[in-house]
């Protein structure tokens, strides 16, 4: 964070020796010039502490932390970075004498005394006033403020920009002053962190023990961190997926609002969708709360501590998991079927039956062993690596049959695992009979993988 601090410094030396230097560098200078370059002594006023515009005003703590002023909320570090990112590319082409400042209309220079941004340091201010734009050029005034001291020069800003120029006008385009001109009147808002968690909370978060999430959409359920479990717990043969875990988590703890309401009012919020509780190892709860409604208009509305944030709908969607999200619901482990050295088979729904075994030593290969056919290795890999994926859900085969038009497509013998691949109108089941399991894959109308006899053969005609 203490490069927030740096870069500020870099900031005004940047302007202001660039404008001194870029105007002074290879002259003789005189007494008067080289008391200029003295403007800005690094020395002189030590550390930044805070920087002041329009519309917002961050302080920089000890240790580089930063914070706006209003609410005392966090910044973003990012977002600061890319502030002096543009800052630290404008350049003074030269200083107006005296002479001049008085032959042009300080109104002509200055439509506006607002625009000003200043920062401050342990010993004293250096203020920026930012003017109208040249007719000429892409230049711009700016007025250098220290104290009773202010000099005038024609600034420009040296950084990139992407767009379009008009080529017979780029010389005098207004791109570039326009961008710095919206950095002086950008809001505090813009600058927060806008992370649900801040430092100290995600510190102490990483060492939970229990998660509880109940939403209207699904059931409530339970993450049990030691050990590694799920209340309910998983069908049998399915398992937990540990993975699963440390993804939530992360993806918990780097969630980020779209706005921040600073608004402690819990009456202002209506239609409860999820609730998110978690217990620490201290014995700590921290308690999460998702509104569908915020002042009567719709939208995610998450209340944590005192304050409120408005969420995506892509970002809530974390609070709407369902416990099976945290199992094991792959139909097959690839690591498994490729490293099997017994005989697999492939059935098609006609009875022809393939017998074939899996080599996986320089390159996939499955290597058939019923006489006069071949197997389309692609084709083959393909289906492997779609049963080695996740399905959407998983539920309890009780040997009833599928309700509706249903077909199915292959039956499998793949390292001791006997699957069946039933396809339906809007799902693809893979069912494993022996452990009365079925895996659902919703939407299927293009599969990933080829199941007919003519595409799964090499040379076999429909």
């Amino acid at each position: 964070m203490r490069q927030n601090a740096i870069l500020l410094l870099t900031l005004s030396a940047l302007i202001l020796g660039a404008y001194i230097f870029e105007e002074l560098g290879g002259r003789k200078q005189t007494a008067e010039e080289e008391k200029r370059t003295n403007l800005f002594d690094m020395k002189k006023y030590g550390e930044v502490k805070s920087f002041k515009s329009p519309e917002a005003e961050i302080k920089i703590l000890a240790g580089g932390a930063s914070h706006a002023v209003k609410h005392n909320w966090p910044v973003d570090p990012v977002k600061l970075q890319k502030f002096f990112e543009v800052l630290t590319g404008i350049r003074a082409k030269r200083i107006l004498s005296d002479e001049e400042v008085k032959d042009i209309d300080r109104k002509t220079m200055f439509p506006t005394d607002v625009a000003v941004m200043t920062f401050t340091f342990e010993n004293g201010e250096v203020g920026f006033r930012l003017g109208k734009k040249l007719d000429t050029d892409q230049s711009f005034y700016l007025e250098v403020i220290q104290g009773n001291k202010k000099d005038i020069v024609i600034a420009h800003d040296t950084g990139k920009v992407t767009t379009i120029y008009n080529q017979e006008e780029a010389w005098r385009d207004d791109t570039k002053y326009k961008r710095f001109l919206t950095l002086f009147y950008l809001k505090d808002s813009w600058f927060y962190d806008l992370s649900i968690f801040q430092v100290e909370d995600k510190i102490k978060i990483q060492k939970i023990v229990e998660l509880e999430l109940d939403n209207f959409r699904n059931k409530k359920f339970k993450l049990l961190f030691h050990g590694g479990a799920t209340r309910p717990a998983p069908i049998a043969d399915i398992g937990v997926n540990s993975q699963a875990f440390d993804v939530f988590m992360n993806k918990l703890l780097k969630i980020k609002a779209e706005e921040i309401l600073f608004d402690t009012k819990e009456a202002n919020l209506d239609d409860l969708k999820s609730t998110l509780n978690m217990t620490l190892e201290d014995g700590q709860r921290k308690a999460l709360a998702l509104y569908g409604k915020y002042q009567g208009k719709e939208g995610y509305f998450l209340r944590y501590k005192d304050n409120i944030f408005k969420l995506t709908k892509d970002t809530s969607a974390l609070f709407f998991e369902n416990v099976q999200k945290f199992w094991n619901r792959k139909p097959a482990d690839k690591n498994i079927i490729l490293n099997d050295s017994g005989i697999s088979s492939i059935t098609f729904p006609r009875g022809k039956k393939v017998d074939f075994k899996l080599i996986n030593n320089k390159g996939f290969q499955a290597k058939t062993i019923t006489p006069g056919v071949e197997l389309d290795n692609r084709e083959m890999l393909k289906l492997i690596d779609f049963l080695s994926k996740d399905a959407d859900y998983v539920s309890e085969d009780n040997g009833a049959q599928e309700e509706g038009i249903s077909q199915l497509i292959l039956n499998l013998d793949l390292a001791g695992e006997k699957i069946s691949l039933i396809r339906k109108k809007t799902e693809l089941i893979v069912s494993k009979a022996q452990k009365k399991l079925k895996y659902h894959y919703k939407n299927t109308y293009n599969l990933p993988f080829a199941f007919e006899m003519h595409k799964l053969l090499v040379g076999h005609k429909e």
